[in-house]
């Protein structure tokens, strides 16, 4: 018998559904009324660009209006010869799009040039005032030197007790004065001081994406060397303290050579986590300096303080596990922390943080030095 199957049953075809009246009128009206949105949104802008060096504000302007006006009422696009009306599916969409993209690109530009500039003038500004201060303090130091020079000598040479008494009480009174002029001076440094680091922090915001690590996300080595600086800078004006934090990753060799980079890579980004839980304030800056080496810049921050983050953040640290299960070598850190000194140069800061960070390494049972 032979084997065969019954044909299928033709299936009718299936005509195509017109939409309704209601439908169409229910999809214009909504077109309408992103049209109408869209033309409000970009009247708004044309109203509110700003002067761009060879784009004056009032051409910007010019220009977006004449786009808006092609988009919305079919009127001649800018530059273009006058013409009937043209119906919306025949405006130059793309071309508004465009110029669009390239005042926004102007704009871009312009803004991040002007940042640029501010923050420049800014901390041309705080260098400035920064050795005037010192210039100041020696001043004053050297005058202290003479007033007591001065008594010295007036209470030795043994003239009339008048005399004396009323050269004594000048020197006195000009002691006063100068104190007085010392603490007011000091006040405004130090507004000046956190007025600046309000306003620096911001553009330090803008300056993000140039001066990141790309693999942890904290900041990279050309961050820390400028924000090292200015630190030690703002701590002159304000007379308040700030710490420095080396950290070496201690484990880190095992894992790369025995698992990969790969690896390794993971492990840093989770010491870097440990960091960012543990350094929170707005002010902390946080960098990674070199392959396994990080650096925590604290201001407003004493050494008790820096000491007892420090080791808040190795027992953060301890608590991390790797994600590779595989990984079983322990990830642990050292840590040297050194508070700026009067008068003292970047450089020779870094410096005892560094041996203090040495000293840890070599001790296994310190994870944590303070320099003297």
């Amino acid at each position: 018998m032979p084997f065969w199957k019954p044909a299928p049953s033709p299936v009718p075809p299936v005509a195509p559904v017109s939409p309704s009246p209601e439908g169409e009128a229910s999809a214009v009206d909504a077109l309408r009324r992103v049209h109408d949105a869209f033309g409000q949104w970009l009247q708004a802008y044309a109203h509110h660009v700003f002067d761009m060096p060879g784009h004056p504000a009032t051409e910007s302007g010019a220009t977006l209006k004449g786009w808006h006006r092609h988009l919305m009422v079919g009127s001649a696009p800018p530059g273009g010869d006058d013409a009937p009306a043209a119906p919306i599916e025949e405006r130059d969409w793309a071309g508004a799009l465009q110029a669009f993209r390239a005042h926004r690109r102007r704009e871009h530009d312009h803004v991040l040039s002007a940042i640029g500039e501010l923050r420049d003038a800014l901390w041309a500004t705080v260098e400035t005032v920064h050795r005037t201060a010192t210039l100041e303090h020696s001043a004053d130091t050297e005058t202290a030197v003479q007033l007591a020079r001065a008594r010295d000598a007036i209470t030795r040479v043994g003239a009339e007790p008048q005399l004396t008494h009323e050269v004594l009480d000048a020197v006195a009174r000009i002691e006063a004065i100068a104190r007085a002029r010392q603490q007011a001076t000091r006040e405004q440094y130090g507004a000046l001081a956190r007025t600046l680091d309000v306003v620096g922090q911001q553009l330090e915001e803008a300056r993000r994406e140039s001066t990141t690590d790309a693999l942890t996300g904290l900041g990279n080595r050309k961050l820390f060397d400028v924000v090292v600086g200015r630190a030690r800078q703002l701590a002159g004006l304000g007379r308040t303290p700030v710490a420095l934090v080396l950290i070496d990753a201690d484990g880190l060799k095992g894992i790369n050579d025995g698992f990969g980079h790969p690896a390794g890579d993971a492990a840093l980004v989770g010491l870097a986590r440990a960091l960012v839980r543990t350094f929170m304030r707005q002010g902390d800056t946080l960098c990674r300096i070199g392959g396994d080496e990080f650096a925590v810049v604290l201001p407003n921050t004493d050494r008790d303080t820096a000491v007892r983050l420090a080791g808040r953040f190795g027992a953060t640290l301890g608590e991390w596990r790797h994600p590779d299960a595989r990984v079983t070598t322990v990830l642990e850190a050292s840590c040297g922390v050194a508070v700026l000194r009067d008068e003292e140069t970047t450089d020779d800061w870094v410096a005892r943080a560094d041996a203090a960070l040495y000293a840890a390494k070599r001790d296994p049972l310190r994870r944590v030095v303070a320099a003297d």
